[in-house]
């Protein structure tokens, strides 16, 4: 049964440009808020998987699938459904 998770990314990179945000977008973060606060950049995500490591992992792939992009921390939400 899908459900819906929320999660948090930390990454390192530079999210600036914005051919990367489109590059983002174009690898599948389209559930993703992404901010930069205190230098420190973060995608806010909402997504449907199977499963918490499901969802977890695939955004993960999805984020590192953008060059100069690396995931460091994941910081976990409920589940929202």
């Amino acid at each position: 049964m899908t459900s819906e998770y929320r999660f948090t990314l930390l990454i390192d990179g530079d999210i600036n440009d914005e051919s990367v945000i489109n590059s983002l977008f174009e690898h599948g973060c389209g559930d993703a808020t992404f901010a930069i606060i205190d230098n420190v950049t973060s995608a806010d995500f909402c997504r449907e998987a199977d499963s918490f490591p499901d969802a977890v992992l695939s955004a993960i792939d999805d984020v590192e699938s953008v060059a100069g992009l690396r995931v460091h921390t994941i910081l976990a939400d409920e589940p929202a459904s």
